[in-house]
């Protein structure tokens, strides 16, 4: 039997447009899907080494902090709340934002904390943003 130009068999045809059904790629295309999946693994697995390190380094900042150093509190809940965005939880990051902001005075809602606080809800895809657990984040902000 002829095998097409890519190299797959007659019968079969690229899905290249799908990146779901890789395995039903041609040759050429399955490779190049292949690679630049275990690329975005790599990827992934850096940011992971990477937010864990962050996340242990947080932990004892809190344990060393003082209970009364509410400022900094707040701003390294807030940083534990950005891995957790860049780890893929969103929700999670949200609730611990807003909880932060919470515990704070308003009067201390300013600053370094209002500018993290801010960077992660402009981190969050805009389409997410009329959410009502989002808009919470906002209004806490704006309180």
């Amino acid at each position: 039997m002829p095998r097409l130009r890519c190299g797959a068999p007659p019968g079969l045809k690229c899905r290249a447009a799908c990146p779901v059904a890789v395995r039903h790629l041609c040759r050429p295309h399955y490779a190049l899907a292949a690679r630049a999946l275990a690329e975005a693994r790599r990827r992934d697995d850096a940011i992971q080494a990477h937010t864990r390190c962050a996340r242990e380094s947080q932990r004892r900042a809190l344990e060393l902090s003082a209970p009364t150093s509410t400022v900094t509190r707040t701003l390294l809940n807030i940083d534990a709340a950005a891995c957790s965005h860049h780890n893929g939880d969103t929700e999670q990051a949200r609730r611990r934002t807003v909880t932060a902001l919470t515990a704070l005075p308003g009067d201390y809602r300013t600053g370094l904390v209002r500018r993290r606080a801010l960077d992660l809800y402009e981190a969050i895809p805009a389409q997410h943003h009329r959410e009502r657990a989002v808009r919470a984040l906002r209004d806490v902000m704006a309180s």
